[in-house]
């Protein structure tokens, strides 16, 4: 995750050789120095979840997230 212009949700498949952009919605980039936090699924590559102000998660490697219903805003610490 980068918070920039051209930042974004950014994905590598070769263990960080190279990156590319998944998403560059501002939902997710938003605070990125605060609500930094992004967690892949263990066993499906094409779960992500985004813990920040909303949580969120996406199915689709990153490409598109929905909100996750919790207890409060501001999930960012549920690490």
């Amino acid at each position: 995750m980068i918070e920039a212009k051209k930042g974004g949700l950014f994905r590598s498949n070769d263990g960080g050789e190279t990156w590319t952009l998944v998403s560059d919605k501002n939902s997710i980039k938003q605070r990125a120095w605060y609500f930094n936090t992004v967690f892949a699924d263990p066993k499906d590559a094409n779960t992500v979840l985004c813990a920040q102000h909303l949580a969120l998660r996406s199915i689709d490697g990153g490409k598109s997230f929905k909100t996750l219903k919790t207890q409060h805003v501001d999930n960012h610490d549920c690490g």
